[in-house]
């Protein structure tokens, strides 16, 4: 996968997981979910196949 985060997604499947890690899931209250409000928090500066590596980590924990 983390070939990928360079070249870009290759199949459906992978293309799906991106964008499911990019998009803001809303909860009933409107307000963003705790994964994707920590997603679009972070720095502008930071390698964005850093943070996907991150977040596919953490979701394998969950």
């Amino acid at each position: 996968m983390s070939k990928h985060i360079i070249d870009g997604p290759r199949t459906r499947v992978e293309s799906e997981r991106l964008e499911h890690y990019t998009r803001i899931d809303r909860q009933t209250s409107g307000k963003p979910s705790l994964q994707s409000a920590k997603l679009t928090r972070e720095t502008r500066s930071r390698d964005p196949g850093e943070k996907l590596r991150r977040y596919t980590k953490l979701d394998r924990q969950n």
